[in-house]
């Protein structure tokens, strides 16, 4: 058995987000999560600035690489440079 102070069900970005922070408090931290990782992600692992900038802790040492512009289309014919 293992003595901890909280069990935290979930590691999408709330679960480690409260675990982080409690973390910082000193307490001693579980995450249950059902999925295997590194999960599947659907923006194939992309962080906006806005998402960036909400989170309390850096994610420097895990960023492959930087994008600065964006293509967004429908099939092949429109796309939207941003």
């Amino acid at each position: 058995m293992v003595d901890v102070d909280v069990v935290v069900v979930g590691a999408g970005p709330a679960g480690t987000s409260v675990s982080y922070d409690l973390l910082c408090e000193r307490k001693t931290v579980i995450i249950l999560d059902r999925f295997d990782f590194p999960r599947f992600k659907a923006c194939a692992g992309g962080l906006t600035v806005k998402t960036l900038n909400a989170l309390r802790y850096s994610v420097d040492s895990v960023i492959r690489k930087n994008c600065y512009d964006l293509i967004i289309g429908k099939g092949y014919k429109t796309t939207i440079s941003m």
